[in-house]
Parts: structure tokens; sequence; C-alpha cells
């Protein structure tokens, strides 16, 4: 999937203008930038969620290929976890692959899925709607700002598993944290003013810059 020229405007200001931006296959994408430069925005467009006011998406993603984690889930705060998965997959009228039992375990879901929604902490949440978004296996996987709220281990885990999703999707993550994403992202893209500043292939980045910190500071400071 290709954007070019992707803009978006609301009431007249421009919140977004991205000039050239590919998703690839088996490639994790990492999306850097503070809070309001665009990534959100971005990664809605990339997922069908949202139009742009302009530009052209090249190849897109057709929406039931895609799956997309933004926050948590909108979940009934009264039901236990796991009255809320039965409702969600019988709205969508397909069985969870049996696969996906694995990352159920690993997420630890199991522990906490008899419990009401409401009384989760955050970091159960954020487990739980990660869960929700590898329910179906995908061609493209779109985490916006995905660790957050997480402890080390639930970090350690979500970062595994994105690590086999990359073996046969395309995946783009939003982040704050480089340190989180340089192992794992084999390119990425510093966003800054609703614009990419500057995008490159992890090992470029890093013979130019040493690490993908320093990169993204030169580039949005």
């Amino acid at each position: 999937m290709e954007l070019r020229k992707i803009t978006k405007t609301y009431g007249g200001r421009e919140v977004l203008n991205v000039e050239s931006l590919s998703i690839r296959k088996c490639e994790v994408l990492g999306i850097m930038g503070a809070n309001g430069s665009g990534k959100t925005t971005l990664l809605r467009i990339m997922g069908n969620a949202l139009s742009p006011s302009s530009g052209e998406i090249l190849d897109p993603y057709p929406p039931e290929t895609v799956s997309a984690l933004f926050g948590y889930q909108n979940y009934l705060t009264h039901l236990t976890c796991r009255n809320n998965l039965e409702l969600l997959i019988r709205r969508m009228e397909r069985n969870p692959k049996v696969g996906n039992k694995l990352c159920k375990e690993r997420l630890g879901i199991d522990v906490f899925e008899g419990k009401k929604y409401g009384a989760l902490s955050q970091g159960m949440k954020k487990r739980l709607a990660i869960y929700t978004t590898l329910l179906y296996p995908k061609n493209l996987y779109l985490f916006d700002e995905p660790t957050n709220g997480l402890d080390i281990e639930g970090i350690r885990v979500f970062m595994e598993i994105v690590k086999e999703l990359r073996v046969n999707a395309a995946i783009v993550i939003s982040s704050h944290h480089s340190t989180e994403l340089q192992p794992i992202c084999s390119r990425f893209a510093f966003m800054k003013d609703g614009k990419i500043a500057y995008q490159d292939n992890t090992d470029a980045i890093r013979d130019k810059f040493e690490t993908v910190n320093k990169a993204y500071h030169y580039w949005t400071n």
C-alpha cells in the first residue's frame, strides 16, 4: 500500500500532510512523533477508519483484511471479559482461530477473563485490547501506542507477538518510545506538525545517527 499526497483537514485547519509513505508486507513500520503530530490520524486513514481530505492510496488493504488497535476497546463495564468477548465474536459471526489461544495465554487473559471489565486495571484492559486485535489473522495490523499502560512483561510479550505476525503481514506501530521499537522495526517514519519529517530503514538510521532515538530528536526538535 502506498499513500501519496495525503491530507486531512478539520474546520479549515490542516492536521495531516503526508507526501509519500509505503506499507510493505513482512515489515514493521514504526511511526514516531509527539502528541498531536498526526500519528493517530495517519493510522486511521491507513485502516479505512477515516477518509483523507485529499490524496490517493494505491493498492489499499480491503477493510476485512485490516485489524487496528486505537486505545482501549469499548467493552461493557458490567460484564466479564469472557462475556464481552463472546458478544464480540457473536457479532462477527466467526470463531477465533485456534492458534490465537496461544496469544490469549501469553497475554494472561485467562487469569482475569472472569472479572468484570470495569474492575480491570489499565494494563489488563490494554492486554485484552491487544488480544481482541489478534482474534483473526489479517494482512495489515495497526497498533496506535499499544504499550501504553503495559508493564515490562506485557511489553515483552507484545513485541514477541509482533515478531511472529510480521512473517505473514504488514505491521504499523505508533509510539513515543524508540527503545521499544528499535529491535523490531525494519523502518521508521518521524512525524512533526502533521508531516513526515524523515523516513528510512532502521539500519540506515543507525549508520547515520547511531541510534533511532538520536535521529528522532534530530528531526523532530
